[in-house]
């Protein structure tokens, strides 16, 4: 009987000891030290829940400014690459994106230049995108860009796609 739990004791106290999760070490030929494989974790796409066009239907200038309410402004991502275009409140938009898990930054914005009676806040507009939009959510068919401590500066809805 005290054979058996000392047999047992063993085995339990090398299963423990034995990893089986996080780096492990494979062997290689030759003189070579041991190469360490780390697991890395599962890497979501982000860009397939950003894909799509947003009708944006807010604007927050600063954190505790007033709500402002935007018109025809739009912004369309692809899950194939990292450029977006759309509609400012004026002209048409397009650029780059850099995105990193929820992380989200907008490059070399351009724009059409066409004037109109709203360039002051497609100026804002603009400025936003490209200095304070740090982070994006998507909640069901609601897209919130945010700013560095997590402010929501813009909100949109996915536009819906007809079908005749």
């Amino acid at each position: 009987m005290r054979i058996t739990l000392i047999i047992i004791a063993a085995i339990f106290v090398n299963a423990c000891s034995t990893p089986s999760h996080g780096p492990q070490k494979k062997e290689q030929k030759g003189d070579e030290s041991p190469l360490l494989v780390v697991p890395t974790p599962d890497i979501r796409s982000f860009q397939k829940e950003l894909a799509g066009t947003w009708k944006i239907i807010s604007m927050r200038r600063q954190q505790k400014a007033d709500l402002e309410m935007l018109s025809d402004v739009t912004l369309k991502f692809d899950e194939k690459d990292t450029k977006f275009s759309g509609k400012a409140p004026c002209n048409s938009i397009f650029g780059t994106i850099q995105l990193n898990g929820y992380s989200i930054r907008f490059q070399n914005i351009g724009s059409t230049k066409m004037a109109c009676d709203k360039l002051e806040q497609e100026t804002a507009f603009l400025d936003l995108l490209q200095t304070r939009i740090s982070a994006f959510t998507v909640d069901g068919d609601k897209l919130y860009l945010r700013d560095g401590i997590s402010n929501i500066v813009f909100e949109g809805e996915r536009e819906k796609v007809i079908i005749n």
